[in-house]
């Protein structure tokens, strides 16, 4: 059922109660608070509890270390076929990525959504992080230490009729329905679709809206190249797939030789300079990458799928806060 690095996403309502003075970029402000709001998750809480579907696993050492920490011997983790290097890793991508509100000041009754994708077997925990999300009103967050309470999450792609479909009421804590879920399957069908229907993608532009960070040959980087971007998606992908493994083999290296041959059209793609504390380790960490659009050009049909699929789960380092998030524009 989670399989095909499999996702769905929700946006979570919420009504300022206390005044907020969030930083600029809010992404690691939300992470803290959720992370803190879901040590506060206990069994026995609500009386919904009794029928929550992840009531036998609602503790720390499962639910909290599979969100946040997903260390490789965590047993939800799913065995894929991984390089060498990636197997060595002490911890995998998170199963989520936030896509936060903007920065600066809310006053009381303003509302604000917190839109968040979940991956794979994580899509199952949504019951663990609705009640996470409730948790949020009882911590002060933000240089005002403000508070925030949850009035509702909707599915975050449109219903049929093009509206938002509650799926989890926050006033009573029931969840209405499930989410929608998509996978790579049907990345593979939309490209299809979309060659039958408008020809060869010869020409497209993506437009990072938050720094995209990426190691290139040992080093930060700060100049991307087609082949580069290909390898942090393909990379992407494939951490995500001990969330949800995927069904098929994927020849990475046939892409990203064939990925050399596409050219860069223009770009003005600039460095971003982002700081984060970290109360943790109670140091300041530099997280800088680029920001901008790039426009690509040569024979991107096979590209799409994955091009498309990172859209929404982003890409590069520090995906969970929100970096890396990019728009996809075909020509």
């Amino acid at each position: 059922m989670f399989d095909n690095i499999s996702f769905s996403r929700f946006n979570a309502y919420f009504t300022v109660q206390k005044p907020l003075e969030l930083p600029p970029y809010t992404g690691s402000a939300f992470r803290g608070v959720l992370g803190h709001a879901m040590r506060k998750v206990r069994y026995g809480m609500k009386k919904q509890c009794e029928a929550c579907p992840v009531r036998p696993q609602c503790r720390y050492e499962n639910l909290y270390a599979y969100l946040f920490e997903s260390p490789r011997d965590h047993p939800y983790l799913v065995k894929a076929d991984l390089s060498q290097n990636i197997r060595q890793e002490k911890n995998y991508p998170r199963p989520f990525v936030l896509d936060p509100p903007a920065g600066g000041a809310w006053k009381a009754g303003d509302m604000l959504c917190l839109s968040f994708t979940l991956v794979g077997r994580a899509i199952s925990c949504f019951p663990f992080m609705a009640c996470a999300l409730g948790q949020m009103n009882s911590i002060g967050f933000g240089a005002a230490q403000g508070n925030i309470f949850l009035e509702a999450i909707t599915d975050g792609f449109p219903s049929e009729d093009g509206g938002e479909t509650v799926i989890y009421d926050g006033e009573t804590g029931v969840i209405v329905g499930p989410g929608q879920i998509f996978d790579f399957n049907m990345m593979t069908e939309w490209a299809a679709r979309r060659l039958y229907s408008e020809g060869h993608a010869e020409r497209f532009c993506v437009l990072f809206l938050t720094p995209f960070r990426f190691k290139d040959r040992g080093s930060l980087g700060r100049s991307l190249s087609f082949n580069v971007f290909m390898r942090n998606v393909l990379r992407r992908l494939t951490f995500l797939s001990v969330h949800s493994p995927l069904s098929f083999d994927i020849n990475f290296e046939d892409i990203l030789d064939r990925a050399r041959s596409v050219k860069i059209v223009t770009s003005d793609l600039r460095w971003y300079d982002w700081q984060r504390y970290s109360a943790r380790q109670k140091t300041k960490m530099n997280l800088g990458g680029l920001v901008g659009e790039v426009v690509f050009s040569g024979e991107l049909d096979e590209f799409l799928p994955y091009v498309r699929l990172c859209e929404f789960l982003n890409v590069g380092k520090s995906c969970t806060f929100g970096l890396g998030k990019y728009e996809l524009k075909i020509d």
